[in-house]
């Protein structure tokens, strides 16, 4: 068959990462089933293992930030103020000058020596 020809059969009986698509939009990637896709995402990307959002597909981020954002706004309906505060703070990690690393813990980025209930 032809180019054409085979295009349209691998859009439409397989699928395609939307995410690796966003970034390369000139590189056609495809996979044979869902299933597959599924890895790829659980491999490459972030996806929400939340079973609502497995049953629907497709419920994946590019970035993990998006991911935590998504679970609080989703599924945080039972979640603390708190809570939602710890899990959409931003995991970070500096490095001074002499090699040592600072870790991030909690929004502001310093550790809290005392945890209040």
């Amino acid at each position: 068959g032809s180019a054409l020809e085979q295009f349209e059969h691998m859009t439409r009986v397989h699928e395609e990462c939307f995410i690796c698509k966003r970034r390369n939009p000139h590189k056609h990637v495809y996979f044979e089933d869902y299933a597959a896709l599924e890895r790829h995402f659980k491999d490459e990307h972030h996806i929400c293992q939340n079973q609502e959002c497995l049953d629907k597909k497709f419920v994946v981020f590019s970035t993990e930030q998006e991911l935590k954002t998504h679970v609080v706004r989703e599924h945080g309906g039972s979640m603390t103020k708190a809570e939602k505060k710890l899990a959409l703070a931003l995991e970070t990690g500096f490095t001074t000058r002499d090699g040592r690393t600072l870790a991030g813990s909690g929004p502001r980025g310093g550790s809290r020596s005392s945890v209040a209930n």
